[in-house]
């Protein structure tokens, strides 16, 4: 047996039914557009000759990163090694073996702009 209509509803009557089935399809959406393209990853080849180590820890709340560039790096990395750490209250970024103070201050520049809140040296 067909379900009745509760008497606040209104059901639907046979004409406004056929002109739901028998309409055209709504208009498709447009295409989305492309995604941005994912940043580009460094290859592990050119890694491999920029870098002579790298060392990651963290245990949730504190953290340290620290890159030893090898002497095939250009400018004033050619050796250096940088080293961001985060003790659970302050980020410190100390960077040893490089005599260029532009390179830290261009560093800094760039961790900033990335939200990266540096504590004073």
């Amino acid at each position: 047996p067909r379900a009745r209509a509760r008497d606040d509803e209104e059901p639907l009557d046979s004409a406004t039914r056929a002109s739901a089935v028998l309409a055209p399809p709504p208009p498709a959406l447009p295409p989305a557009p492309p995604a941005a393209p994912a940043r580009a990853e460094v290859p592990a080849q050119l890694a491999q000759e920029l870098l002579e180590k790298a060392a990651f820890w963290g245990d949730g709340e504190r953290g340290v990163a620290r890159l030893r560039f090898s002497a095939r790096a250009r400018g004033p990395f050619a050796g250096a090694t940088v080293t961001l750490e985060h003790d659970g209250e302050r980020t410190h970024l100390r960077v040893e073996d490089c005599d260029d103070p532009a390179l830290i201050e261009r560093l800094r520049e760039q961790l900033a702009r990335k939200g990266v809140v540096l504590s004073e040296p």
